[in-house]
């Protein structure tokens, strides 16, 4: 392929942009100019959306990971386990008691949430279908108002053996 000099600086507007030099991938075929070009823009459509792709899985990666990180309640339990039975001072048993505290409330916001979700079941659902998910929620926000009554007991045990200390 023959590249044209640079024209003259007077010039340049007139005679329009430099040719570029072809992509290493094109090539007249027998379908002439036109068939290499689309396969090089089509190729080029590949990468942007494969990019494009790539950086949306990147940004949207740290979302899954909170879900990930509640997949395993055992870890949790445990650890409370072993704080619980460790706790020697009053400064643990206070510390324990903060966060029993902490999760009593958690749980009643939880059972307060469910509660309203099961007064607001309807609209486009089937009846039957409506029926079952407040059975489910106001069975949930009944299973967290238990939670919430087991955590306040479990702050008040750590707060009475720190005060007793």
């Amino acid at each position: 392929m023959r590249t044209r000099t640079r024209p003259p600086v007077g010039e340049r507007a007139r005679a329009g942009p430099l040719p570029t030099a072809a992509p290493p991938d094109f090539a007249l075929t027998e379908f002439g100019a036109s068939a290499g070009l689309r396969r090089v823009r089509r190729r080029d459509r590949l990468r942007r959306s494969t990019i494009g792709l790539l950086l949306a899985s990147a940004l949207l990666a740290p979302l899954s990971l909170p879900v990930a990180a509640q997949a395993q309640p055992e870890a949790e339990t445990d650890l409370e386990q072993v704080l619980a039975e460790s706790a020697d001072s009053a400064l643990e048993h206070e510390a324990l008691a903060r966060y029993y505290r902490a999760r009593a409330a958690h749980a009643r916001r939880k059972a307060e949430a469910h509660r309203w979700m099961s007064t607001h079941y309807g609209g486009s659902l089937r009846p039957a279908l409506a029926a079952e998910q407040r059975q489910h929620c106001a069975q949930l926000a009944s299973i967290y108002d238990g939670q919430g009554k087991i955590f306040d007991q479990l702050a008040q045990g750590h707060e009475e053996a720190a005060a007793a200390e």
